[in-house]
């Protein structure tokens, strides 16, 4: 997946990209992307199209705005709107609960049945404070109403109330929306928590196709030592990726996606890694001639993973399990785990 701080515009920039029909369509426009959930900053995945992205952020902690507002002065995005707003389905008032660790913080109390359970200690709730909501229709077709922000893309990270936000967002994701980045749960953290099938079956109808996850996080009482034990864990969370797929005749018909939708769903597909699908959402849908030659040269470039360099990771591997033999089961399966998300080869042979 390309998303390391030093790969900032490595797409937008990218000669190749630019001699496109995506490329020369955003050098006039720019993608609008809402990061609800912005703690820490707005998410790094973008770096690569940051000149080309018009942000709104959101993010409840004035603190952590300030500090959001204050980030980026070198290479900044198309735009950046910064919004100190709980965002949910509906107006008005609500609590925000602290817990122990900040990224926690949500607008819903911890379910102590599963936090004691698995003893998730970043969820000790350690106080509360009042923060104003709002919703997505609100401010998309309300005071945020421009033809300089849009919604094409939302990533929504809230610890909890992904599918509230989603249920204050319908006439967005139907008119606007064509790719989400959302935080789902496989089990309840929270009190009240939607888990990912309520999200999944949500966004079905609005059109959107489920395509993976780009990470998986699992969770167990750890009574077996994994040193030296084998054993599953229970999934409990992941970043689940949904797209208004127009190859997908199910769920969409292409005659009804703009051109721009088009390039946004491309341009989306290789900053999340599915290069085999922008290929051939391009090939099967606008890319003729010598717009399929460019296309295939930039994924081709941008996809390549020298196989040389993946003998000297397994040599650094070798030379880690000899150091520490006894952790091998560790240092080999965290070595699995950083690819599993994006390396997939249950289909090839050798």
């Amino acid at each position: 997946m390309i998303c390391e701080n030093d790969l900032i515009n490595k797409i937008s920039d990218d000669e190749l990209f630019r001699q496109t029909k995506p490329g020369l369509f955003f050098t006039h426009d720019s993608i609008g992307f809402i990061d609800v959930g912005a703690r820490g900053g707005i998410l790094e995945l973008f770096d690569p199209i940051k000149s080309i992205t018009s942000v709104i952020a959101f993010e409840p902690d004035t603190d952590e705005c300030n500090n959001i507002i204050a980030a980026d002065d070198a290479d900044k995005f198309h735009s950046k709107t910064v919004i100190s707003k709980a965002l949910s389905d509906s107006v008005g008032v609500a609590s925000l609960f602290r817990y122990s660790m900040s990224t926690n913080d949500s607008l819903l109390r911890e379910e102590p049945c599963f936090v004691e359970r698995y003893s998730i200690s970043t969820l000790s709730c350690i106080g509360k404070t009042q923060v104003e909501t709002t919703t997505i229709d609100t401010l998309m077709y309300g005071e945020l109403n421009s033809s300089q922000l849009k919604a094409d893309i939302i990533k929504l990270d809230v610890q909890g109330t992904e599918f509230e936000i989603l249920q204050g967002a319908k006439r967005t994701i139907g008119e606007q929306t064509t790719c989400i980045i959302a935080e789902v749960s496989f089990f309840p953290a929270y009190k009240g928590q939607k888990l990912f099938s309520d999200i999944e079956l949500f966004l079905r109808d609005f059109g959107f196709s489920f395509y993976g996850f780009l990470d998986l996080h699992y969770r167990s009482c750890r009574l077996i030592e994994k040193s030296a034990h084998n054993g599953r864990e229970r999934l409990r969370w992941a970043d689940a990726v949904f797209i208004k797929d127009p190859l997908d005749p199910k769920i969409n018909n292409k005659r009804d996606v703009s051109d721009r939708q088009l390039y946004i769903i491309f341009i989306f597909s290789l900053l999340t890694g599915y290069f085999d699908y922008a290929l051939e959402l391009a090939q099967k849908t606008w890319s003729k001639d010598q717009e399929v030659v460019l296309i295939k040269e930039l994924i081709g470039k941008l996809s390549f993973l020298d196989p040389l360099i993946t003998v000297e990771e397994v040599k650094k591997l070798l030379v880690n399990v000899e150091q520490s033999p006894e952790n091998a089961n560790i240092i080999v399966g965290k070595f699995v785990d950083k690819r599993r998300s994006i390396q997939d080869y249950d289909d090839c042979t050798l």
